[in-house]
């Protein structure tokens, strides 16, 4: 099952307009705070996390993932917003891409190639597509999908790059009416 950090969008049964004003806010934060170390993983499973990250959004011509701050937004939910029980599931979700990692190319997911990263993510997201299907309990990589694609669209930066946010007063505000 899904945290309810998590599924923000879905579960807390807030509007689309809602939850990207919570993503946006979320983001701000993080502008606020600058390079300070956030407290919600380690060092070595943020590097996982920015990781996946990148490997679930890429840079192409467009930004990818770090670019956009993804890693430290997630690092922001897991520290505020995640109970107990939902960031030990996250942790242990982000153990658990490291071990199959170590088992498919002998190294954390973060010191592994682009293609083994890519590999590996495939498999992962075959396993959460299929989970979805059958309508049994997603495994972690649907929820860091989810949290990534979410962080992303959320970000200052796609929306004024990518998404073209027309910017008024030149401050941010993701989710003001028009």
């Amino acid at each position: 099952m899904l945290g309810a950090a998590a599924t923000i969008p879905v579960a807390a049964a807030i509007s689309a307009r809602e939850a990207h004003a919570l993503g946006a806010r979320i983001h701000r934060g993080l502008a606020r705070r600058g390079e300070l170390p956030l407290d919600g993983l380690t060092a070595a499973q943020k590097r996982t996390v920015a990781a996946l990250a990148e490997t679930i959004i890429p840079e192409t011509d467009t930004l990818g993932a770090r670019a956009a701050r993804v890693d430290d937004f997630i690092d922001v939910l897991v520290a505020e917003w995640f109970d107990d029980a939902e960031r030990a599931r996250f942790v242990a979700g982000v153990a658990g891409v490291d071990e199959r990692a170590r088992r498919a190319f002998g190294k954390a997911f973060a010191d592994g190639t682009a293609d083994e990263q890519t590999a590996l993510a495939r498999e992962l997201d075959a396993e959460a597509t299929e989970a979805r299907r059958t309508r049994t309990t997603a495994p972690f990589f649907a929820w860091m999908k989810d949290l990534t694609v979410y962080g992303y669209f959320t970000s200052e930066r796609v929306q004024k790059e990518i998404l073209k946010h027309r910017m008024f007063f030149e401050r941010y505000d993701g989710c003001a009416p028009a």
